[in-house]
């Protein structure tokens, strides 16, 4: 096997890797998502900390084989390619989001930043956590899709169009869920 086999090879690992840790990560926002108690958000964390170290994994390996496929094959400057890297850093971006304030969230549990635990359940739910980790997975079923079918700029910009929709509609049923919570989770003396 060749150098374009033996990258063509660690891609696609990259691939495999990377979506292992994106189905870890949101393995661990559904435990989030439905968590009751600060004890279910605790076990949520090694979880989800596992699913973000395998993602940056992947998602450096993808990269940098990606990069060596590209000058080997003399396809940078494809427009499916172009998209494609940019949808990666837009997963890098969400990833930031999201990390950035279960940062804050796991501060609490460590006692560092104070948050009343109906917060903190709320905030464990939140669309600012979930939200990325959805556009996330819509990013890199786009990206094997450009992969794949090396579209032009109206199929790219079809399927764009489709991922958008996606991303909207769950963003919609996010929001719909973070504000049936506080009402499902109110004890009846706070309801009252």
């Amino acid at each position: 096997m060749g150098l374009a086999g033996w990258l063509l090879f660690g891609h696609l690992a990259g691939v495999a890797v990377l979506c292992a840790g994106v189905g870890a990560f949101i393995a661990g926002l559904h435990m989030l998502a439905s968590a009751t108690a600060v004890d279910h958000v605790r076990l949520a964390r090694p979880v989800l900390r596992w699913g973000e170290q395998l993602t940056l994994v992947g998602f450096g390996v993808v990269v940098v084989t990606g990069v060596g496929l590209g000058l080997k094959k003399s396809v940078l400057l494809d427009a499916w390619l172009l998209v494609s890297v940019g949808l990666l850093a837009v997963i890098a971006g969400g990833g930031r989001i999201s990390g950035r304030r279960l940062d804050t969230l796991f501060a609490a549990l460590d006692g560092s930043v104070a948050i009343p635990t109906p917060a903190l359940l709320s905030t464990a739910g939140s669309v600012g956590i979930h939200l990325p980790a959805d556009v996330t997975v819509v990013a890199i079923l786009e990206i094997l899709y450009l992969m794949t079918g090396r579209p032009g700029w109206s199929g790219i910009a079809i399927s764009l169009l489709v991922g958008a929709s996606l991303v909207i509609g769950a963003a919609w049923a996010l929001r719909r869920r973070s504000r049936a919570v506080p009402a499902a989770t109110a004890t009846p003396s706070s309801a009252g």
